[in-house]
């Protein structure tokens, strides 16, 4: 007799989802592409295109495509593997980041205009062995620079934001958060928006929303004293959906116990639903706010691990329809082979699962 996982897979082996019971639902989720061997670095604003990077293929290639038509509007190669992918907001332009090589203490930037071609290249300062950076493009020409500290006795902490213009550098506006002593976060991920207007990470018990445009604040959101929250945010920003977690010290590091995932309203700061889910694999919230995607890695058959999307209603608590990205089979590759993301495009039409293939789903009719 099958087991419950894996007759999903095999319902959901020609693109159909399914419930919690194993029959259709109402929400109905179709197969609309597929990209083997290739992993999903990038969304844009309008979820209009995607950015994807042919991981077998050499030379580090990258390629854009248009949802709906799925052709190929750019292609290129580059030197080594970038640490970082990124839309511009117009959709046109791609922001590149590579980490810096071993002993080096600068790092390569590229700005890519995705309809000539054409590259800006330039290089910037870096210490690895005292801060980590992320960069968001958040504007024409603009960067949003998040930098956490890195090394010594303390757990690293974010302590800079700062937004740059490109190629200058040139500081338009900047933010320093000194760290609480005796507060340990080695949550120091910072995340913005679809549209890049905003924002978001958690900090000392609260999730921050700032805009990106002077780093002025927009909203705090408290957590539970004592917990960790991993926020993600919606399309246009109006809610947050987190993986809650109570961290165990372990020297310099944290170990999570995820417990339940909490969604907020932004602008009441207030919490509309608690659901007893583990959401350590990752988790996505719709752009309407009402649906909730958490990926879970299933067990299957004979050591089988197949990552697993399991779709929410995010008012009712209602698990909607399940769909199986991947069915990995027992090996020493497999817990990396089993890594898989979600996201909803910006437009709705769209949930994407990624990991080293690359999924579309079609939602609706």
């Amino acid at each position: 007799m099958q087991s419950s996982a894996s007759l999903v897979a095999s319902q959901l082996g020609h693109g159909q989802s399914v419930g919690s019971a194993g029959a259709p639902t109402g929400l109905n989720l179709s197969l609309a592409q597929q990209f083997v061997d290739a992993r999903l670095v990038s969304l844009s604003s309008d979820g209009r295109r995607l950015c994807m990077e042919d991981w077998k293929v050499d030379g580090y290639p990258l390629r854009v495509v248009e949802t709906g038509t799925w052709f190929s509007v750019y292609q290129g190669r580059f030197q080594t593997r970038a640490l970082a992918v990124s839309f511009f907001p117009d959709g046109r332009s791609l922001f590149l980041d590579f980490t810096p090589g071993k002993g080096q203490l600068t790092h390569q930037q590229i700005v890519v205009d995705l309809g000539t071609g054409k590259r800006i290249e330039r290089m910037r300062s870096a210490d690895p062995f005292r801060y980590f950076e992320q960069m968001f493009p958040v504007g024409d020409r603009d960067l949003l620079l998040a930098r956490s500290s890195v090394g010594g006795h303390e757990p690293r902490h974010l302590e800079r934001l700062a937004r740059l213009e490109f190629p200058s550098y040139r500081e338009v506006a900047h933010l320093e958060l000194p760290a609480k002593r005796g507060v340990p976060n080695n949550n120091d991920a910072v995340g913005v928006s679809a549209d890049r207007k905003l924002l978001f990470y958690f900090l000392e018990n609260a999730i921050v929303c700032r805009r990106t445009t002077d780093l002025s604040g927009l909203a705090t959101i408290r957590t539970e004293e004592g917990l960790t929250a991993f926020p993600t945010i919606s399309a246009r920003g109006d809610y947050f959906a987190a993986s809650i977690a109570k961290g165990t010290l372990n020297g310099q590091f944290l170990h999570y116990t995820h417990l339940y995932i909490s969604v907020y309203d932004r602008d009441t700061a207030a919490e509309i639903a608690r659901l007893p889910i583990d959401g350590k694999e990752g988790i996505a919230i719709s752009p309407d706010g009402k649906t909730l995607a958490v990926v879970v890695r299933e067990p299957g058959q004979r050591g089988e691990v197949s990552p697993t999307v399991h779709i929410y209603d995010v008012a009712s608590g209602t698990k909607l329809t399940v769909v199986v990205h991947d069915r990995i089979p027992k090996g020493r590759r497999q817990f990396l082979e089993a890594g898989c993301g979600v996201a909803f495009t910006s437009d709705g039409k769209y949930l994407i699962t990624s990991g080293m293939l690359t999924k579309v789903w079609r939602i609706g009719e």
